[in-house]
């Protein structure tokens, strides 16, 4: 039976069940839970490519 966002708003509340939402990061094929992982590949591996791209 499918509920309805409000009917589980309902349920979570009168159970004491919460929810949290997380950030994904998502560089090429790559999943990171943090910022700061995914940037320093990124960072990397693009300038590996350049420096590939200039030999």
């Amino acid at each position: 039976m499918t509920k309805s966002i409000r009917e589980k708003e309902i349920l979570m509340e009168k159970h004491n069940i919460t929810s949290e939402r997380r950030n994904i990061y998502k560089y090429k094929n790559f999943i990171y839970d943090d910022l700061e992982h995914a940037l320093n590949f990124a960072i990397l591996d693009q300038e590996n490519q350049n420096n590939t791209d200039e030999h």
